[in-house]
Order: C-alpha cells, then structure tokens, then sequence
C-alpha cells in the first residue's frame, strides 16, 4: 500500500517553518558566533583596497593575529573614537615593517576604531560597567586593518577587530596601573587625530 501524498497545505507549512527556524538561527547566531567576520572580512580584499588607498600592507600581514591591550578613553560627548590602542604582541611594526602610514602605539594614546568580530559593533555599554577605571580596560586577540577598512570611516585610524571569545577585562590592578600611565602626561602621549570636543553649554 502506496503511502499518502504530502498535500501542498502541509508543503507549505513546513517551508515556513524552515524559514523561520533559518531567520531565528540567523538572529541568534552573533550572539554566538563571528558571523560579521564571516560575512565581510576576506585578508585578499582588505589588502587590495588598503593598497588603492595608498597603504601598503600584504593579505597575510592584515591576516595576522595580535594580543591588543585597549581601553575606552574618551574626550569628551560625541567622541567618534573614543577608544585607544595601548599595546600588541608581538609589536605591529615586526608584522609590518613596510608601514609608512600609522604611529607607534607605545606611550601613544592611538586612537583607534574597535569593533566585535561578531556584529562589528563597539564593545558594548553593558561591558563597560559603571564607567570607572576597572571597566575601561580590556585584552583580546585581534586583527589590525589599515585605515578606512571594512567601509568604515576611521579617517587616518586603524581598525581593530577582536575575537569576542578571547575578549577579557583587565584585572583592577592592571586597569588602575594603565589609568595612571593615562593620567601621567609625560608617560603617555594623547593622539591629535584633529577631532575637538564641542565647548560646554
């Protein structure tokens, strides 16, 4: 005995539900999963387009992966960068010997545009906490792109994308210790990028 056709009703129903369990994966998935870094990062194109720009850097330099030390820092409402690169391992300069465009981040505040391999957001408000010292300084493993990278308008800045796996807050005693490197005006440089805050109303 010969089984019985599946009707179109039921066809149907079952390709909605297939689309719609695809879309709540697809929603849910960054939350997880390095879903902004699979669907725009590709080394080759980075390098191609930093080359037409005038930065010279291979697909296997931006390909390569650092230990970056960062803290939000900002100067003031409105900041568009608000976040400085304070330290890579190794140091970017041994990747990249050839660069002629970009500043040593050692006792440099270097701004920088820092986004999650995940959404390509910021790190968000909820990571920063309350906003004091302890919750402004942070470690992961990351990719450093020229200027300009991903779309994004950084102006002379790099652009820094982490791995959120590694992302990991620094200890109070490491935050406290980076502060005042901050605060100390003859260890640490501010970053001119041109951008001034607006006067106080």
């Amino acid at each position: 005995m010969s089984a019985r056709p599946q009707s179109s009703t039921s066809r149907i129903l079952t390709v909605f539900m297939l689309v719609g369990f695809g879309a709540l994966v697809w929603f849910v998935a960054p939350w997880f999963l390095p879903v902004y870094r699979w669907v725009n990062v590709d080394f080759a194109e980075i390098s191609a387009k930093a080359n037409a720009n005038g930065y010279r850097v291979t697909a296997d330099q931006v390909g390569k992966k650092y230990l970056v030390e960062f803290g939000y820092v900002p100067r003031g409402k409105g900041d568009p960068r608000p976040w400085v690169l304070l330290k890579m391992t190794p140091e970017y300069y041994s990747v990249v010997p050839d660069d002629d465009f970009s500043v040593d981040e050692e006792g440099l505040l270097l701004r920088a545009t820092i986004i999650n391999d995940r959404t390509g957001e910021q790190p968000s408000e909820f990571l920063r906490g309350a906003g004091q010292f302890k919750d402004r300084y942070f470690r992961a493993e990351a990719w450093r792109f020229p200027p300009k990278s991903l779309g994004l308008n950084t102006g002379d800045r790099p652009v820094i994308l982490y791995d959120s796996m590694s992302l990991e807050k620094m200890s109070i005693g490491q935050a406290q210790h980076q502060q005042g490197l901050i605060d100390n005006t003859s260890l640490s440089i501010p970053d001119d990028d041109g951008w001034v805050p607006l006067p106080a109303e």
